[in-house]
């Protein structure tokens, strides 16, 4: 349906710069609009105290209008609005995993997008919400100089309210409706000072509703329900003029009866229909947001932790400590294996994660001279596993445990970046970092019935590897006269090898073949350019950009000659992969009403070499969930001076579900419309999200895990249809 897309868009963007360059100043005017506000927004993310416009490097950047008016409210809802970011998801309540063109995350390989809220980082982010967020970065292309290892992709930044003297509080109230049900989400917060020179800000939101998709055929007569609270508090204090110390600490809970954290619905609705609704379903039919498993389903999550950030202004230098620790205990049941509604067989997870990180770095960051930083990084992680399974029917308390596999992955690193005037124009950003990790497995012997997939063996392990990276980056800038800025860079990405943890039919043979996987090394090459035009009213980036990994970490799950699965999963670094794409972004305030934010992203990511097993080879094949393009279109009309409208939407390119390409989500157009009134102290906002109710896949698709190949796929779904209102209130 779009198929002119990609070579009009090329056309497009490979015109931008000499645009930009010469054409510059009869567009944009000789006269600098005093009320604009692109100078002011900094790029908190590169560390380097950088406005949005100097920085060079592809960024995104959402202030507290965009996310509150867009109905920003999860991660998951970031990526309607940046182009060449996916965000794809295995469930309502499952992990969020983020691809960064064309460097695809998923559930099984650590997030190749690093996320960081107030200095804390998230590998797997699944309970973040926005509230009180004020700003959201989005840095493309590999980070790991500053970051290090799961920086591939890029970075995501979010920058939380912080607490002034002066008394605020806000009250919030969202309601939803959906084909299935409805849901609510509260929220409040406290901020204030405490002394002098003590601040606090208090949030606290809670959700509770109907899930999305339905589970028509629950033993437990629970078709999914959700509930949600999430704590969080924030402490500034300023012992002396040149100091302040924050202090954060926070806290999540999950419930949810009747789901497991993984869903797969079934791609062809009416095809699963007619192989099972007569059959295993007992003359039950499922409709386009609703599946039919008999397992008992329930998941419980629960998250606390907290950070200390210091920061200490010397005459030219500054000095910055972050330490923060988080705690994660997650336990889900009701993974159905044969996708219906017959009691064979069923799986669980439990899992207790620790994260422990401490970041160190000196800096100096003024307006002229060399600006550099140097500083140290040190993380630690302790995870443990344990799967379940239920034969037959049964209850919560019948599911058999398997043995308990742990993970102990560490690092620590030294790095520096520096940026050297070299004219008044023209800028050299260079960075080099040193981080040396260590990936600990230990796998308790045992063995787990799967049922008619038979038994899994857990083979005794207690294995450790070392890995050493260096990695460089390079940047070279020229700002012209009419401020339109020219940037060029060069970036190297890794992620540490490790051991794979076993279960499998002839579990001890699979450890020997699939053990370990090495290092994942990549670079990164872009183009870009950025200027405000139209006399500041406007701001435009492009990029184009080529990435190659010669070692890339995929992920396999082994299966018999009937498609069903024979092991969980196993990652190997034997594959290769090549991105080549651009993005185009415009934020203009078209007139004193009317503001127009727009997106164009185009990759063409495939497997260079991926010979995934001894008789199928994916060398070739499109890299998974990563969409051909995408593009997003957001126009907001101020109607008077209180009331506004606005229209989103989101074009999504023909994207892959899976490496062997053999299930492809079409193109989709999505659809939103809201409505809203704002006065001084208060707001109201009505929306709608998926106007047209469109159905499409947001995660991966398997083949039935124990029934094998019948002819269909089964993949997560995006959210049906929303209409919603909020309301928010301040004093």
């Amino acid at each position: 349906m779009y198929s002119w897309l990609p070579k009009v868009s090329l056309l497009l963007v490979t015109s931008l710069v000499p645009l930009a360059v010469f054409s510059a100043d009869d567009i944009k005017g000789n006269k600098k609009n005093d009320e604009t506000d692109f100078e002011k927004i900094i790029v908190v993310g590169s560390k380097m105290n950088q406005a949005v416009q100097e920085a060079p490097v592809s960024v995104t950047v959402f202030d507290r209008t965009m996310i509150d008016k867009a109905g920003m409210m999860t991660l998951r809802d970031i990526d309607d609005y940046a182009p060449n970011v996916s965000i794809s998801q295995i469930g309502q309540v499952g992990g969020s995993y983020i691809s960064i063109r064309g460097i695809e995350s998923n559930p099984f390989i650590v997030n190749r997008t690093a996320v960081y809220v107030d200095g804390i980082p998230y590998r797997d982010p699944d309970m973040l919400r926005l509230h009180n967020v004020n700003q959201i970065e989005i840095l493309r292309g590999p980070q790991g100089t500053l970051y290090g290892s799961n920086a591939n992709a890029g970075i995501i930044v979010i920058s939380t309210k912080t607490p002034y003297q002066e008394l605020e509080s806000s009250f919030g109230l969202s309601v939803n409706s959906f084909e299935h049900g409805q849901s609510y989400t509260v929220n409040g917060s406290v901020s204030g000072g405490v002394t002098e020179d003590l601040t606090a800000i208090v949030n606290v939101e809670f959700e509770q509703g109907d899930s999305y998709v339905r589970n028509i055929s629950s033993s437990i007569n629970e078709e999914g329900e959700i509930n949600n609270i999430a704590v969080s508090s924030r402490f500034r204090y300023h012992p002396s003029d040149n100091s302040q110390l924050d202090f954060i600490v926070f806290y999540n809970k999950l419930d949810a009866p009747g789901l497991y954290e993984q869903e797969f619905p079934a791609v062809d609705v009416d095809l699963y229909n007619q192989t099972y609704g007569a059959t295993f379903n007992g003359g039950q039919l499922i409709g386009d947001f609703e599946f039919a498993n008999e397992a008992q389903k329930n998941t419980t999550e629960e998250e606390w932790g907290g950070a200390v950030a210091l920061q200490h202004d010397f005459d030219e230098l500054t000095f910055n400590l972050t330490a923060s620790y988080r705690n994660e205990d997650e336990l889900s049941y009701g993974t159905d294996f044969d996708l219906t509604a017959m009691p064979v067989s069923s799986g669980g997870t439990q899992r207790d994660n620790r994260y422990w990180n401490v970041e160190a770095r000196l800096s100096k960051l003024e307006q002229s001279g060399v600006n550099w930083l140097i500083g140290t990084a040190l993380s630690k992680e302790k995870k443990s596993r344990q799967l379940y399974s239920l034969i037959g029917a049964g209850g919560f308390d019948d599911y058999a445990k398997a043995s308990l596999q742990h993970l102990e992955p560490q690092s620590w690193a030294l790095f520096a970046q520096s940026i050297w005037p070299i004219t008044d124009n023209l800028n050299l950003t260079t960075g080099l970092r040193y981080e040396h990790s260590k990936h600990k497995i230990t796998q308790e012997a045992g063995v787990l019935d799967m049922g008619e997939i038979g038994q899994f063996t857990f083979p005794g392990l207690s294995r450790e590897a070392t890995s050493d990276a260096w990695v460089p980056k390079i940047a070279l800038d020229y700002t012209f006269d009419n401020d339109v800025m020219l940037y060029t860079s060069a970036s190297k990405g890794f992620l540490p090898g490790g051991y794979n943890l076993v279960a499998a039919d002839k579990g001890p043979e699979i450890a020997n073949r699939y053990g370990n996987y090495d290092d994942e090394e990549l670079w990164s090459y872009e183009l870009g350019a950025k200027s405000e035009i139209f006399n500041g009213k406007a701001f435009i980036s492009a990029a184009l950009f080529y990435i190659e990994a010669a070692s890339w970490q995929e992920y396999s799950v082994l299966t018999d000659g009937e498609g069903r699965i024979i092991s969980t999963v196993l990652v190997s670094s034997d594959a290769a992969i090549e991105s080549t794409g651009f993005e185009i972004e415009l934020n203009a305030q078209v007139t004193e009403k009317l503001n127009i934010i727009a997106g164009l992203g185009y990759v063409d990511a495939s497997y260079s070499q991926y010979q995934f097993s001894a008789t199928e080879d994916f060398s070739g094949n499109d890299v998974k969930m990563v969409p051909e393009y995408d593009i997003s279109l957001s126009a907001s009309y101020d109607l008077s001076d209180h009331w506004y409208a606005r229209v989103d939407m989101q074009a999504l390119g023909e994207t892959p579900l899976h490496q062997d390409n053999s299930v492809t989500r079409e193109e989709q157009l999505i659809l939103g419309l809201s409505a809203g009134y704002q006065a001084e102290h208060w707001s109201v906002r009505l929306y709608a999200k998926n106007l047209t109710n469109e159905r499409y896949a947001s995660g991966l698709a398997y083949k039935n895990f124990l029934l094998g190949d019948d002819g269909n796929d089964y993949a997560p779904l995006a959210n049906p249809r929303v209409i919603g209102v909020d309301f928010d209130w301040q004093f």
